[in-house]
């Protein structure tokens, strides 16, 4: 880490839960960010702020000039962070390949597809977001694997009708982008899942942490086969 870096993030490396070495992991981090959207958006500008320097957007088709616009933003703000752009995979290996090389996902919608299951044979932590006209749902999923069991066929079911856009979006945003830091600092986390929901008009924000039991029977997740009596 430079001088120059120390004394940017001073602050958050006096934050105990950072530190020097949290800082490191930050710098050296590679994020995918997936979609094109506000929260999307909102959440490149944190982690590049935050000091991520290498950004990977995967858009679908018809979001180039958004992905560009999101380029554009993080480095007017954060000169040093790079921006690359892949298009959407298609399902099973495609998530494999789009975020081979990334140390942590972070998704706008809840989409039901291979995604989670690439992690897990990738060992990467995933943090999905769900922007809702009430509010928000931020579901973190630590790490488990690598494992190389993780089937990737998963049935296509119809993609939920979602709102990505306005004050929900932004917060979606930014919770998911402090997730992500916490994840990237904290390496050694216990695998879990942890589901935080925030409403936009009254009431408390809910937060349950939940076992995220892997879909591997021969491993438990762990990335090696199970020994058999």
């Amino acid at each position: 880490m430079t001088g120059a870096q120390i004394q940017r993030f001073s602050r958050q490396i006096a934050l105990p839960e950072v530190g020097v070495d949290g800082q490191r992991r930050i710098l050296a981090a590679e994020v995918a960010l997936l979609g094109a959207d506000t929260a999307i958006e909102t959440a490149a500008l944190y982690l590049a702020g935050a000091g991520v320097q290498k950004l990977r957007l995967v858009v679908r088709e018809g979001d180039a000039a958004s992905a560009a616009r999101i380029a554009a933003e993080v480095h007017e703000r954060a000169s040093a962070a790079r921006v690359t752009t892949l298009p959407w995979p298609p399902d099973g290996p495609g998530w494999v390949a789009a975020l081979h090389g990334t140390h942590l996902a972070v998704r706008s919608g809840f989409d039901d597809d291979a995604l989670l299951r690439a992690a897990l044979r990738l060992g990467l932590p995933v943090i999905v977001m769900r922007v809702r006209e009430a509010g928000t749902d931020v579901l973190s999923f630590r790490h488990q694997g690598p494992c190389v069991h993780a089937a990737l066929d998963v049935p296509q079911r119809p993609a939920l009708a979602e709102a990505h856009e306005g004050p929900a979006a932004v917060l979606a945003g930014t919770l998911a982008a402090t997730e992500a830091l916490g994840l990237l600092v904290d390496a050694q986390a216990p695998p879990r899942a942890r589901h935080l929901s925030v409403p936009l008009e009254g009431g408390e924000p809910v937060t349950v942490d939940i076992p995220w039991t892997p879909e591997c029977y021969l491993c438990g997740g762990s990335g090696r086969e199970a020994a058999r009596a």
